[in-house]
């Protein structure tokens, strides 16, 4: 699977959630940063990139290319 950074093999039964962001009814801006959750639903931690990639500084890409 891509993910920003290169690509990596998600762990068994994992289930990954992109970011979010939302406005509440009063205008404030909510963001809820990308997550890994196991089969359980619990956060685990990212897995670690198989084929690292990145998009040179000097090239204009949109923001998802970027692999920092």
């Amino acid at each position: 699977m891509w993910q920003r950074g290169g690509w990596v093999l998600p762990p068994k039964g994992a289930r990954f959630a992109p970011w979010h962001a939302r406005y509440t009814r009063d205008g404030t801006l909510m963001f809820a940063d990308e997550a890994w959750y196991d089969a359980h639903l619990q956060p685990i931690q990212s897995p670690k990139p198989l084929v690292p990639a990145y998009t040179p500084p000097n090239e204009l890409t949109p923001e998802s290319q970027h692999g920092f």
